[in-house]
C-alpha cells in the first residue's frame, strides 16, 4: 500500500484520437509517497581483530568516461516502433516527496515531452530537489541509426559532491558514432572527459583539467 497525501491534487485531461495520445496541462502537487523501512536485523556482537582495508580510490570522471565509452554504446537490435504518438504537453510537479530509508523531496518538475514515428522529443525536463538541479532538452530517434542530440546541465547538492556543477552533451548515431562531452566543475577547478563510441566498435576518449 501507497500512502498519499490527502492534500494532493492532479488536475489533468487526455485526449485519444487515432494512433496520436496527448496529456494535457498536468499538474500534480502535495504527493507523498511513503516506503517502508528496510528491516534491521538484530546480529550479535562479535569481537574480531580489526583490520585496515584501504578503500579503493574513486576513479577520475574522465577515467570513467573512457571506460563507458569503451564498450559499444548500443547491441544489435531492431527498430523501435512505438503503436501511438505520444504527446506530454506540460506535466508540472511541486512539493513532491518520497520516503523511506531514502527522503527525496522535489520542489518543482517540468516535462515537456514527445513522440511521433519514432522521433523523440525532450522540450524541457527541469526538476528541483533537495538532493540538486537538472535540466534537460534534447532529441531521439528510435530507428535506422537512432541518432541522438541530448544536453543536460545541473549542479548536485549530496555529500561528497555538493556543489559541483555537471554537463553532459551526447550527440551523433548511436549505431555508428556517438560522441559525448562531460564536465565537472567545482570551486574554480573544471574537469572535463570526452568521448566516442561506434555502435559495434570500440571508442576513445579524452581527459583533461583546467585551473
Amino acid at each position: 500500500m501507497i500512502p498519499r497525501s490527502p492534500y494532493a491534487t492532479f488536475p489533468t485531461g487526455l485526449n485519444w484520437q487515432e494512433k496520436n495520445l496527448t496529456l494535457t496541462p498536468t499538474s500534480l502537487q502535495g504527493l507523498l509517497i511513503a516506503l517502508p523501512k528496510v528491516a534491521k536485523v538484530a546480529q550479535e556482537q562479535v569481537v574480531e581483530p580489526k583490520i585496515d582495508n584501504p578503500q579503493p580510490q574513486e576513479k577520475p570522471l574522465g577515467e570513467t568516461m573512457t571506460d563507458l565509452f569503451s564498450q559499444p554504446v548500443l547491441p544489435a537490435m531492431t527498430d523501435v516502433h512505438l503503436p501511438l504518438n505520444l504527446n506530454i504537453q506540460a506535466f508540472r510537479g511541486e512539493q513532491l516527496r518520497l520516503t523511506g530509508d531514502t527522503d527525496i523531496t522535489v520542489y518543482n518538475l517540468l516535462l515537456k515531452v514527445s513522440s511521433i514515428d519514432g522521433q523523440m522529443k525532450l522540450d524541457a525536463l527541469d526538476i528541483d530537489s533537495d538532493q540538486g538541479k537538472v535540466s534537460a532538452s534534447g532529441s531521439a530517434q528510435l530507428q535506422d541509426n537512432w541518432p541522438v542530440d541530448i544536453t543536460l546541465a545541473g549542479t548536485l547538492n549530496v555529500d561528497p559532491m555538493k556543489g559541483e556543477k555537471v554537463q553532459l552533451k551526447v550527440g551523433g548515431e548511436v549505431r555508428k558514432n556517438a560522441q559525448s562531452r562531460s564536465g565537472l566543475k567545482r570551486a574554480g577547478r573544471g574537469h572535463a572527459a570526452r568521448g566516442c563510441a561506434a555502435g559495434g566498435g570500440r571508442a576513445a576518449a579524452q581527459y583533461g583539467a583546467e585551473e
